[in-house]
């Protein structure tokens, strides 16, 4: 089985093909980008017969780094530039890349991201910070404001565990 790989980089074990550039750790968004080889965009051509009669209804997608074409495409498609699909804006701060690169001649690109971990509470974890809450009388507001979560299912697991710890160590209510 050929890998087709262009251009990639990774990040701790070396692919079963061996190809491709290693990086000492996980980089954010450009510079994942560009260790990639993704730093190119694709744009829209027509395409028209040997006659220079334009083809109607589709269009060539074209890497503007070598003119390459990538591929032919219709009118109704829509390019979606290698630097959109490299954000952190979608799974927030703190993303990582372990793995970016194209195969097939810059046909396919592929990412493969590492998500800050986010803890999604079990409902007994759920009834141990309500409980915690109750006793103290801090709103969970506040312990969301403290630790700068905008809600609870934001909530990280370190978070969780310091906001408890903290908890455990305010008085009562009764005794405040």
């Amino acid at each position: 089985m050929a890998a087709d790989v262009e251009t990639m980089f990774y990040v701790r074990e070396t692919p079963w093909h061996g190809l491709g550039v290693k990086v000492a750790s996980a980089p954010k968004s450009q510079e994942a980008l560009r260790l990639a080889g993704l730093d190119w965009k694709v744009i829209q051509e027509p395409i028209y017969t040997g006659n220079e009669e334009k083809i109607e209804g589709f269009k060539a997608n074209v890497r503007d780094l070598d003119r390459k074409v990538l591929g032919v495409v219709t009118d109704r498609y829509k390019i979606i530039q290698n630097e959109e699909a490299f954000t952190d804006e979608l799974l927030g701060e703190g993303v990582r890349y372990e793995t970016a690169g194209s195969l097939m001649g810059g046909r396919k690109v592929y990412e493969l991201k590492e998500a800050p971990s986010l803890l999604y509470l079990t409902p007994v974890q759920l009834e141990v910070l309500e409980k915690e809450l109750v006793r103290t009388g801090v709103s969970l507001e506040t312990v969301l404001e403290r630790y700068h979560v905008k809600r609870l299912e934001e909530m990280t697991a370190e978070v969780y565990a310091k906001a408890l710890n903290s908890l455990k160590k305010t008085k009562t209510r009764e005794a405040a």
